[in-house]
């Protein structure tokens, strides 16, 4: 085994890997560290991996590597990084080479964990150096790293620039371009699917009648050989180095190839700069006709300067929140969350730093009159803590909550001279899945328009017919006297003083699970994980490897649907199936003595079937419960409604809250129930309590209210958020304004009949989740 040590100085500094398999001349892998990069030298070793460890054979047996995996050791246990970006080179084997316009490879990377956690380089680009091929990867975060290795894929030729998602026929509507950013979910799936077995573009469902585009360029993939030689010769041409002017020339040229067609960009993030850099700087592109930009950096992001990244990446969150006036978990948060940015721009970082010199070119351009422009931005940074008085807001001031969506603040997303402009409480990565968001754009692209209107045909001795589903949708949903007659009361007395204590302690991490989605459930104390995917066990072995569609814990048996089934698993995980047939839906749910209820996303509401019958059709699903009284009941985005005798009715609505509060509420989150006392949480951190004895409501704002969920247990009702919790004492009915800060960026937690605590905790990289147990603070 051969090992090169590194020492970093003051100028350009070449680590050279030996394959021990080849001559000594072979170079297999080469990290270059541009001067300044560091204010210190780094003493680093970096040697292959034996094939015949446990090591090798396990990081193998979860990504398909090819030849060598290398390991990274650093002298020091310090984590700093660069300011300016190092160059990570791995040699690529002539047999895999498949062509200067394929690319069925990655660089990928590990960092120091207990279980592996493997992630691409993002932007790498393949080069060519003395007639060798070398795929090149940049990062700002080396001292992170503990393994390197080339992960090999099918041939796949790479595809750049338009290409058709959705094709229809043609209308008088023009056609949808989506540009995305360093988000390719952008380009995806429909929002609120918890499972994603019958995929759908909600793309597709916003613009069912248009022919739907999408512009492809490699931000965040590996870039093509000839893609790196394109990119090459434009910088000699004309002397701009610059990937965002690049992409904008090539997306010009392709909307120029079609000048019979007219088109509607939405585009998010950088690829709205792209978008806009291409239309404002050359006039003769005379077929869009309007553009809509969410979370676009038209003045830059605080994100992407490395430098600032410096100041917080491996220092002492303890001492850091002294000097910032921050909470300690508030630290590593937004750190995780600037590097993951800082880390998926790569090559792009320099052109969207705040004053850049595209920013500054981009910037003196002239909105184009005869293009409507619609701005978008989110003003929810997903950090629950007021940081507007510390000075890491003026650091990051993209994580305000009100003036930042985490990665983009509202000064810089929102375009004075925009025809229109919305700010919606969203962060970066769920801001364009939002319906009111999605109402927003659609309702902007009809504006221009011009629908031709045919008369109806008239006749007095015509026959109206009502829909049947109209019919039983306003009958069913026409209110219980109840409701109408709801007042204000005064149900839960909030102590004076607000406390931080201990309320959940000794916590065990259990392991980590690599889905991208977890839900907790408990079956008679047992505990579970479902994704959708399979369930595990509560050792964290997958017991049933199979999708699944939906499951409810019904009887203490948990009842799950698969696409080929329905399965029951008792507290032993012990799984039997009991039918052969499943009905099909976006989400499907099997209730004993009732059969399936089936739900169906549709643009802008969800369609629920009891059987073969729609029960409901002019709401979000949310969930389903079965509570302890046995009753069923759906939550939806804005009611709640319970399920008797194969009908639903409506219990109370988010409007008559409004209505009797005089306050605004936003979707509903989640809802459980006390007695005859329904206490139910919203999107924007209230607490509704309704006792439905009494026809009484009461609206609870409270700073230390999350909105991932709630729980009753043991007469306290408990509020979780994603990085605290507090509770209520039902018993007397008080909130004693007790709360803990939880240091894990929390996805569910679940309270057990044995009084375990159960978290599932996300990587920033939302890659796999981490399971922990923790018991109640006596």
């Amino acid at each position: 085994m051969i090992a090169i040590i590194g020492i970093i100085t003051f100028f350009i500094v070449r680590n050279i890997l030996f394959s021990p398999s080849s001559s000594t001349s072979l170079q297999m892998v080469e990290i270059y560290i541009p001067e300044g990069a560091y204010t210190s030298q780094k003493v680093f070793s970096v040697s292959p991996i034996a094939e015949n460890s446990v090591e090798y054979q396990n990081l193998k047996s979860f990504r398909n590597f090819y030849g060598e995996i290398y390991q990274i050791n650093f002298s020091d246990a310090s984590k700093e990084s660069s300011i300016l970006p190092v160059t990570i080179r791995y040699k690529i084997p002539k047999q895999i080479y498949t062509g200067d316009n394929f690319v069925n490879f990655s660089l990928v990377y590990t960092i120091e964990n207990e279980y592996p956690i493997i992630s691409d380089f993002s932007g790498s680009k393949i080069v060519s150096i003395n007639d060798q091929y070398y795929i090149e990867a940049e990062t700002f975060q080396l001292t992170k790293i503990k393994n390197i290795g080339l992960v090999v894929y099918p041939p796949n030729e790479a595809v750049y620039g338009l290409r058709i998602m959705k094709d229809a026929p043609p209308s008088i509507e023009p056609d949808i371009i989506l540009v995305p950013g360093s988000d390719l979910n952008f380009l995806g799936r429909l929002p609120n699917l918890s499972r994603d077995v019958y995929p759908q573009s909600f793309w597709s469902s916003l613009f069912p009648n248009r022919t739907i585009w999408n512009y492809l360029y490699p931000l965040t993939s590996t870039k093509s050989k000839n893609y790196t030689d394109s990119y090459n010769s434009f910088v000699s041409r004309t002397g701009i180095n610059s990937y965002i002017e690049f992409e904008a020339r090539r997306f010009a040229q392709e909307l120029k190839r079609f000048p019979n067609k007219s088109f509607d960009i939405i585009a998010h993030g950088i690829g709205g700069l792209i978008v806009r850099y291409a239309i404002e700087s050359d006039l003769d592109i005379k077929n869009v006709k309007n553009v809509v930009f969410i979370s676009t950096p038209h003045k830059g992001t605080n994100l992407a300067n490395p430098l600032l990244l410096n100041i917080l990446y491996g220092k002492d969150p303890t001492i850091l929140t002294d000097y910032l006036n921050v909470e300690l978990n508030i630290i590593p948060k937004i750190t995780a969350n600037v590097s993951f940015y800082l880390e998926q721009i790569n090559s792009y970082y320099k052109e969207i730093i705040p004053g850049s010199t595209f920013l500054t070119k981009l910037n003196s351009l002239e909105k184009r009159k005869d293009i409507n422009y619609l701005t978008i931005a989110g003003t929810n940074s997903n950090i629950d803590a007021n940081i507007s008085k510390s000075i890491i807001s003026k650091i990051y001031p993209e994580f305000i909550n009100g003036q930042g969506d985490g990665i983009v603040h509202v000064d810089s997303a929102i375009l004075d001279s925009a025809d229109e402009k919305y700010y919606f409480f969203k962060g970066f990565y769920d801001l364009y899945t939002d319906q009111a968001v999605l109402n927003k754009i659609d309702e902007f692209l009809k504006k221009s328009i011009n629908y031709i209107s045919i008369e109806p045909f008239q006749d007095d001795n015509f026959l109206e017919y009502i829909n049947e589903t109209t019919y039983r949708q306003n009958n069913q949903e026409s209110g219980i006297s109840e409701v109408k007659e709801l007042k204000m009361g005064n149900i839960i007395k909030p102590t004076e003083y607000y406390a931080e204590k201990e309320i959940l302690t000794s916590p065990i991490k259990i392991g980590e699970i690599r889905e991208n989605r977890l839900k907790i459930i408990s079956v008679n104390g047992s505990v579970f994980f479902e994704s959708p995917e399979g369930i595990y066990d509560n050792r964290l072995n997958k017991i049933f490897n199979k999708p699944v569609l939906g499951g409810i814990i019904f009887q203490e048996r948990y009842y799950l649907c698969s696409t080929d089934g329905v399965y029951t698993i008792n507290s032993k995980g012990e799984i039997d199936k009991i039918r052969d047939n499943v009905y099909v839906g976006d989400e499907v749910y099997y209730i004993p003595n009732l059969g399936f209820l089936s739900i169906k996303y549709i643009q802008g509401y969800s369609q629920i079937y009891l059987n073969d019958v729609l029960i409901q059709e002019d709401s979000t699903f949310i969930s389903l419960k079965i509570l302890e009284d046995g009753q069923i009941y759906l939550l939806f985005n804005d009611k709640i409604m319970e399920l008797k005798e194969n009908k639903l009715q409506k219990l109370i609505d988010s409007d008559v809250i409004k209505k009797v509060s005089g306050e605004n509420i936003m979707d509903f989150v989640d809802f459980t129930k006390y007695g005859e006392i329904f206490f139910i949480l919203t999107h924007d951190y209230k607490m509704i309590a309704w006792d439905r004895s009494k026809n009484e409501i009461q609206v609870i704002s409270d700073e230390n209210f999350g909105r991932l969920k709630l729980q009753l247990f043991e007469d306290n009702l408990y509020i979780f958020g994603k990085n605290h919790i507090t509770y209520l004492q039902l018993k007397d009915m008080i909130m004693p304004r007790v709360y803990q800060r939880i240091e894990k960026d929390v996805f569910d937690i679940l309270v057990t009949q044995n009084k375990e605590i159960w978290i599932v905790s996300q990587y920033i990289n939302q890659e796999a989740f981490e399971v922990f147990r923790y018991s109640f603070y006596e």
